[in-house]
């Protein structure tokens, strides 16, 4: 029939008895507007209504239990959808999260490259092995360093670190503390040779490079006991080679190479070596106003060391060849005020006696009352090598011997002149004052 509820038919059933006195299937209730209340249940709880009273009170119960069925299913809609939606984000979350959200693993380190120079081995490496051969020398006046060269325990170390001594304590790399005997030293070159009475074991030795096949800018590395800090290394360069030092033991040290690897009081003595670990100086002294580094260090290249090392060996007296003159470099300003004809080379002041200066006539410059220097020979070449300073002077008589024979260009007034001198030893530094 028309306007029949779905809702009762499922309650009551096709075919099933409605109240009494009306017809099967037929819409009962509080009337028309009622039409799809369930009689039998309470609107959206499926309990069955409560029966009605005498007095016809189920009509407002019926209203308030279509009430709670509506506020109910709207509530289980809300239920779903809120379901739904976190259903739905977590489904998202578990699609996004692998990539936005999962920490990332990291690689793993990659293993440290060593610094190569040259192709040859690194810092590290080189002092590894050449540490156990570096040792600490002890004096009753100080300490420096001192690197060992023969297994036998023979030792090179500056001159300065052990003069005025006979015996010395050296301290090994294996911790022992061991005597050492001063076999030679050489003042001019500042270097000694020390004995360590270390027993029969062959002690480990410093290979011995080349000085002369040193370049600027190839790698250095220096170890010693700076400032009594304990054995230590430092790197850097060569800046130069040939250069001059102030004076040490009242001498000038020529030819020396200069460095920037760090050397401080103590290192004096110690090895400093290039990329193949091989020595091509000794760590001499430093140029400083404040007696600590500031970049400039300078090393005895280890080629002026070999020559004198028979001597030093066997206990002799080192004898250096000179030529017995004290002079300036000229340059075209001190030329000028001097009315010189030539504008580089050695002004010669003064001239030792029985020296190859004297030999060869040579004749000092003469200073007058006023401070003004005049006259005097100027030496512009020995042996065909053109000089320019006292430096190179001195670096060339180092690769001479005592009593060579060289020859020298000198200008005279407007003369040039050649003449010829046999070279001396070199005096003690007390014969010169």
């Amino acid at each position: 029939m028309e306007g029949e509820n779905t809702y009762a038919r499922m309650a009551a059933g096709p075919g099933q008895p409605g109240p009494e006195g009306a017809e099967p299937g037929a819409v009962t209730g509080a009337g028309a507007g009622e039409a799809e209340r369930l009689p039998d249940e309470t609107p959206g709880s499926g309990v069955p209504a409560p029966a009605a009273t005498a007095d016809g009170d189920q009509a407002p119960a019926g209203r308030r239990d279509r009430a709670r069925r509506r506020l109910a299913a709207l509530a289980l809609v809300a239920l779903g959808a809120l379901v739904g939606a976190i259903a739905g984000t977590a489904a998202t979350l578990a699609w996004i999260g692998p990539a936005r959200y999962r920490p990332v693993p990291l690689p793993p380190p990659v293993p440290a490259r060593p610094v190569v120079y040259s192709g040859q081995a690194d810092v590290v490496q080189i002092y590894k092995q050449a540490a156990p051969a570096v040792v600490q020398i002890l004096t009753p006046t100080g300490t420096g360093s001192g690197f060992i060269f023969d297994p036998a325990g023979y030792i090179l170390t500056n001159n300065h670190v052990v003069e005025g001594a006979r015996t010395v304590r050296v301290l090994l790399d294996d911790g022992r503390e061991v005597t050492g005997r001063v076999l030679g030293v050489d003042p001019g070159n500042d270097v000694a040779v020390v004995a360590a009475q270390a027993g029969p074991a062959p002690l480990p030795t410093l290979p011995l490079g080349d000085s002369d096949a040193v370049q600027p800018g190839e790698p250095a590395i220096a170890i010693g006991f700076p400032l009594d800090e304990g054995k230590s290394v430092t790197a850097g360069i060569i800046s130069g080679t040939g250069r001059v030092s102030e004076r040490v033991n009242d001498w000038t040290l020529s030819g020396l190479i200069q460095t920037d690897a760090a050397i401080n009081p103590g290192n004096s003595g110690g090895p400093l070596m290039n990329a193949a670990g091989q020595v091509i100086g000794i760590n001499t002294l430093i140029a400083s106003p404040v007696r600590g580094f500031t970049g400039i260090g300078f090393a005895v290249p280890i080629n002026a060391v070999r020559a004198v090392l028979p001597d030093l060996l066997a206990g002799r007296r080192v004898e250096h060849p000179w030529l017995g003159i004290g002079g300036i470099p000229l340059n075209p300003q001190i030329a000028d005020d001097l009315g010189l004809q030539v504008t580089s080379g050695i002004l010669v002041q003064k001239v030792y006696p029985g020296t190859a200066a004297e030999e060869a006539g040579l004749r000092p410059a003469v200073q007058r009352p006023d401070g003004e220097w005049v006259g005097g020979d100027v030496i512009t070449a020995i042996d065909g090598r053109a000089l320019r300073d006292v430096a190179q002077l001195q670096s060339y008589l180092a690769s001479r011997r005592v009593g060579d024979r060289v020859r020298l260009t000198v200008r005279r007034g407007d003369q040039t002149l050649t003449v010829e001198a046999t070279l001396t030893a070199r005096p003690e530094r007390e014969a010169l004052r």
